[in-house]
């Protein structure tokens, strides 16, 4: 988030002074993706490769398509959705890879500096409640935030503008005033 020696300050392209809350993205913005990644295109496809006695790149290829066909949607991101239709418990294959999950760097400074100059800081996604639990365990980022908001909450993923308008039923937040990692 921060460039090297800039550590203790937020962003200096952002007049930070018209900033009063920032909401952030979770995979990818505050965490590493090698995570995720590692999860579904090599740890996943290996089990289930080992349970249905199929070669480890058919069975990434099946798991993919699998994916593929429920992007943009809910599901995609739904972990219940994926141990129904997998038939593994996700939540303890994900907690046998959990070492891999890792903050990016500056990111702790980061929120310290926001929380400093008294930002209210949101964590909004996609990621489902159970990841998001596991995620937070890993990290240690859990108390920085005001409120951790999930698309599973609404019912709708964060690309709807759906999604949107029940956010600010749920937390209030001036668009002028907001920024969004």
């Amino acid at each position: 988030m921060a460039r090297p020696g800039e550590e203790n300050k937020l962003n200096s392209y952002v007049d930070w002074s018209q900033i009063d809350t920032i909401l952030l993205d979770l995979d990818g913005t505050l965490l590493d993706l090698n995570f995720d990644l590692h999860f579904w295109l090599k740890y996943l496809p290996k089990v289930y490769s080992e349970k249905h006695n199929t070669s480890f790149e058919d069975s990434k290829n099946i798991i993919i398509s699998m994916l593929n066909s429920q992007e943009g949607k809910l599901t995609w991101y739904c972990l219940d959705y994926w141990e129904e239709k997998l038939d593994f418990d996700i939540m303890k294959l994900k907690g046998d890879v959990a070492h891999l999950i890792q903050v990016h760097n500056h990111v702790i400074n980061f929120l310290i500096t926001a929380r400093l100059k008294e930002k209210r800081i949101y964590l909004v996604t996609n990621a489902h409640r159970k990841g998001i639990a596991l995620k937070m365990q890993m990290s240690k980022l859990e108390g920085y935030f005001d409120k951790i908001i999930s698309s599973h909450d609404f019912g709708v993923i964060k690309q709807e503008q759906q999604f949107w308008e029940q956010l600010t039923t749920v937390i209030q937040f001036d668009n002028e005033r907001t920024i969004f990692f």
